[in-house]
């Protein structure tokens, strides 16, 4: 094909079969691959936070270091702040922009081998066990403490707020947000 056929290719919208067994995360970073506005298209990091991407690979060592790290964050996050200071922490990362999540969410995306947003604790414990890192004994207890709405689970926004590197959300936009979630502006 010459370069002009394959543009026009590219320009007409891409389709999956309906009987592929992608998940939609799946889906969306081939769309998303496919882009040819580069600012848009999906980054390297992405693809290969894929759970089917994982799946085909086995854990390298800086993801386990990151997974590791994760872990011990989800950890202090439990022990040792005040439910006032996770929820706090909790409405600020809704706020936070998309690049300074990226590294929670590819580990986030790894863990979720099912893609549905939540992990439970047999989820985590496997993931934990399959990269080669010792499961904590206290696993069980680290995602109670996690899990500020009481469902069993880690949610997504739930897991960001425990592995957030805490040192950026001191710039003052994002105290603020914290601070109008518990006194709107105008309240007495």
């Amino acid at each position: 094909q010459t370069l002009h056929e394959l543009k026009q290719r590219l320009k007409e919208p891409f389709a999956f079969h309906s009987n592929d067994n992608l998940s939609a995360n799946t889906k969306n970073a081939i769309h998303r691959l496919l882009l040819s506005f580069s600012r848009n298209r999906a980054s390297v990091d992405e693809i290969l936070a894929l759970p089917s991407v994982l799946k085909s690979r086995s854990a390298r060592p800086e993801e386990r270091e990151e997974l590791r790290q994760c872990v011990a964050a989800m950890a202090h996050f439990q022990t040792r702040l005040s439910v006032f200071q996770k929820a706090a922490i909790t409405a600020i990362v809704r706020h936070l922009p998309a690049h300074m999540l990226m590294k929670q969410r590819a580990v986030f995306n790894a863990l979720d081998s099912h893609s549905r947003g939540y992990l439970s604790l047999e989820e985590l414990e496997q993931a934990i066990d399959r990269s080669g890192i010792e499961v904590p004994s206290g696993l069980s207890s680290i995602v109670k403490g996690v899990d500020s709405d009481g469902s069993g689970l880690v949610e997504y926004t739930e897991f960001l707020a425990a592995t957030i590197d805490k040192n950026l959300l001191v710039q003052a936009p994002l105290v603020r947000v914290g601070f109008d979630t518990f006194c709107p502006p105008g309240a007495p």
